[in-house]
């Protein structure tokens, strides 16, 4: 994937789904989805593997125009849902070295990458979000999540807020999912969307980027289009309601002195405007 500004603008999410999901007898699952882009042309997949006694490793890899991660993690995790231990390797959607590494002991998280180090005491239910990583992230997100009102604590810093803005039924017969579209607040300048399995144990099924990319689970890959259109929909409704929800009424008259106006048409700026109100 790409920077933490860029997991902002890149959703890519984790579920735990048939046919995309199998376990044996022992608790080990291994789990695959597919990266569509343009339409429907396959650009990438995920494959996360797990044994019984909780580690677990992801491979990801995506490329379009010839340029993309490639990323293995390996991990484990903590008893409140985040990650114990983390290592990434591989390279950047450019081409750079990954390299990046994370480790909870007595309390206290540790990371380093080519790029940061740090540590934060205290660490004990906060989400390490990785700098270059899959979307294993997202699916321990909304676990943690789930169920309650708290934003999450993140590291190295920040934390995270969950709503959900609709639903959707996917898939028929045996594959048929009630799917819930959710939005992360806090992890950018907008919301960051991704589709999670409804129910108390919730599992992050998918996210779209509507006109470029999406990744479903291998088998959902004709729902994409329907999954789109109701995002769509929930972000005309989500932006409609920001001004009521977040806007601060100005009462009496407002006045701004000594501006200078763009005029966009001719492209130049007016001058000689004292008062604007």
């Amino acid at each position: 994937m790409s920077t933490r500004t860029g997991i902002a603008l890149t959703l890519i999410v984790l579920s735990l789904l048939a046919p995309a999901h199998a376990k044996n007898a022992e608790g080990a699952s291994s789990r695959r989805w597919v990266i569509v882009v343009d339409g429907g042309h396959r650009a990438g997949e995920q494959v996360v593997d797990c044994r019984g006694d909780g580690h677990c490793s992801a491979r990801y890899v995506f490329k379009d125009n010839g340029r993309g991660p490639e990323i293995a993690e390996r991990f484990r995790l903590a008893p409140d849902g985040s990650f114990a231990e983390y290592r990434a390797t591989g390279t950047s959607t450019f081409g750079s070295r990954v390299d990046e590494r994370y480790a909870l002991q007595g309390g206290v998280g540790r990371w380093r990458s080519t790029t940061e180090r740090g540590e934060s005491v205290g660490a004990g239910g906060r989400l390490y979000l990785p700098l270059n990583g899959s979307s294993v992230v997202f699916e321990l997100m909304l676990r943690m999540t789930a169920g309650g009102a708290r934003p999450l604590g993140l590291l190295p810093a920040g934390e995270v807020t969950r709503r959900t803005l609709g639903t959707l039924e996917v898939g028929s017969g045996a594959q048929r999912r009630n799917l819930e579209l959710v939005a992360f607040s806090g992890l950018g300048l907008t919301p960051v969307m991704g589709w999670a399995t409804a129910g108390p144990v919730p599992e992050l099924f998918g996210y779209v980027e509507p006109g470029y990319m999406a990744m479903v689970p291998e088998g959902f890959e004709a729902d994409v289009a329907r999954l789109t259109a109701a995002q769509v929909a929930a972000e005309a409704r989500l932006l409609a309601e920001l001004p009521a929800r977040l806007g601060s009424p100005m009462p009496g008259l407002s006045v701004i002195r000594n501006a200078r106006v763009f005029d966009s048409e001719g492209a130049r700026l007016l001058e000689g405007l004292r008062d604007v109100y």
